[in-house]
Order: C-alpha cells, then sequence, then structure tokens
C-alpha cells in the first residue's frame, strides 16, 4: 500500500495472533506509511463476497449492486464502464467517494 493512495478512515488489515484484525487509516498510520514505504503491517483487505456484504452491497446471482457499482466475475463495473479487474477494499471505498461523494459505509 502506498501512503498516496489512501485516505483517512480507509480500511486496512493486519495479521494479528490469530488470522487478521482491521483497522482505519487516521493520519498517524499514513504517516508511518510516508516515513517508512516498506512497511508490511498494513495489508490491503481483498474483496470477497463477504466483504461486498458488509459494504451494503445486494446479492443478485452472481452480481453484486450498489448505487450504480456492479461486481461480475471479480470486475468492478460503475454504471456499465468497466474499472478494475481487481481491487482492494480502500481502492474501492476511494472511488466510491470520488463518484457518489458518498462514504462507502462499510460493518466489519
Amino acid at each position: 500500500m502506498k501512503a498516496n493512495e489512501l485516505r483517512i478512515g480507509n480500511w486496512f488489515r493486519y495479521q494479528a495472533k490469530i488470522g487478521y484484525d482491521y483497522d482505519v487509516f487516521d493520519t498517524k498510520y499514513i504517516q508511518d506509511l510516508v516515513d517508512d514505504p516498506q512497511d508490511d503491517f498494513f495489508e490491503p483487505i481483498p474483496i470477497t463476497e463477504d466483504i461486498l456484504l458488509k459494504c451494503g452491497f445486494i446479492k443478485d446471482g452472481n452480481l453484486y449492486f450498489k448505487n450504480g457499482f456492479v461486481f461480475r466475475d471479480d470486475k468492478l463495473f460503475y454504471n456499465t464502464v468497466e474499472l478494475y479487474l481487481t481491487i482492494n477494499l480502500h481502492q474501492l471505498q476511494n472511488l466510491y467517494f470520488s463518484l457518489t461523494n458518498e462514504e462507502l459505509t462499510i460493518k466489519l
């Protein structure tokens, strides 16, 4: 993860004693990445069905919908325009905010 692709409030995961734990970036964490770009404490959260549902997407068959965004076969579309083949949660948060002017609500 690079500091210049993050916003305060973006979610990340880190290795805990058992599995992963989750947190959100604040100014201190972003500064940590500026100071040490190789810091591997911060890991992006891959998009999974569970993550999409926790972000409020509605599942219909193999499609997931929310406010013009559609996930299908690991591809992200916005109003029929293909945006990404693969994407992580913080990238989805940033795109969602940029295109809707709303924060993506996540219940992790």
